[in-house]
C-alpha cells in the first residue's frame, strides 16, 4: 500500500511539474523580458555556469531531490521543502532551456512561479541562495 501511495504521490507531482513546465513555455516571451532585478537581486558580477553546464547541474540536483521524496512522508514540512526545491529548479531548467540567461532565470523564476507565491520571503531567499550557490563557479 505504501508503494502505491508513493507512486500516486510521485505521479501527481510529476503531473504538476508538467503543467508548470507548460505554463512556463507559454509565458516564454514574458520571462525573457524580466529585468535582472528580482525579489533579492541577481548578482550579475558572479561567474555563472554556462547554460549547458547549468542544465546538467539542475538535472542532477532534481534527480537527487526526487530520490529523497521516496523516503519522506507526503505533507510533512521536509517533503514540502523538497517539492518546493524541485519546482523551483524545474522552473530554472525550463527558463534556461527557453533562452533566458542563467542569472536572469535564477531571479525571474522566483517571481514568475505561481508555486512559490505561498512561500515566505526567507524561504524565497533560501531557494534563491541555493540556486546561486549551485549555478556559480
Amino acid at each position: 500500500m505504501n508503494r502505491t501511495f508513493a507512486k500516486r504521490s510521485f505521479q501527481a507531482m510529476l503531473t504538476m511539474l508538467i503543467v508548470l513546465g507548460g505554463m512556463l513555455l507559454s509565458n516564454r516571451v514574458e520571462a525573457q523580458q524580466v529585468s535582472t532585478t528580482t525579489v533579492v537581486g541577481a548578482p550579475q558580477q558572479q561567474q555563472w555556469l554556462t547554460e549547458q553546464e547549468a542544465l546538467a547541474v539542475l538535472v542532477t540536483e532534481m534527480s537527487g531531490l526526487k530520490d529523497q521524496l521516496q523516503y519522506l512522508t507526503p505533507g510533512t514540512p521536509d517533503y514540502i521543502n523538497v517539492e518546493n526545491h524541485i519546482t523551483y529548479f524545474l522552473s530554472l531548467y525550463y527558463g534556461i532551456e527557453g533562452g533566458v540567461s542563467v542569472p536572469d532565470a535564477v531571479g525571474s523564476s522566483l517571481s514568475n512561479n505561481a508555486a512559490t507565491s505561498t512561500l515566505s520571503k526567507s524561504q524565497l531567499n533560501g531557494l534563491y541562495n541555493e540556486a546561486v550557490d549551485l549555478l556559480t563557479k
